[in-house]
């Protein structure tokens, strides 16, 4: 119903007389369309982050970290997050000889 309402053809059968009411009824389920579309899109954002949160404690399951951990990890993560201080992640390699070489000469001091 919806899509014949809205062609080309129901708007050029649609009598003169009417077409201040048909007009209303096209915006109204343009409306009703785009919030559809618009749920769909945050459900989809939903579905995706849910599923980034399965990977992410499906890795840290993997690396046999334990349930506090992943617990601690998770909660510095998000307040890193929040502060907007994770674009480290994206400028530094965290090669495995480097930890053990900052625990060493860095963080000893």
């Amino acid at each position: 119903m919806r899509s014949h309402i809205l062609s080309i053809d129901h708007s050029n059968n649609t009598p003169e007389d009417e077409m201040e009411d048909y007009e209303e009824l096209r915006q109204l389920l343009s409306e009703e369309i785009n919030s559809g579309k618009k749920k769909g899109h945050e459900k989809d954002n939903i579905d995706k982050d849910t599923k980034d949160y399965l990977d992410f404690v499906a890795f840290c399951i993997s690396q046999r970290l334990s349930f506090n951990q992943i617990e601690l990890l998770g909660k510095f993560l998000q307040k890193a997050h929040k502060d907007k201080r994770l674009k480290f992640l994206s400028g530094f390699n965290l090669i495995e000889d480097l930890c053990p070489s900052l625990c060493k000469n860095v963080l000893s001091l």
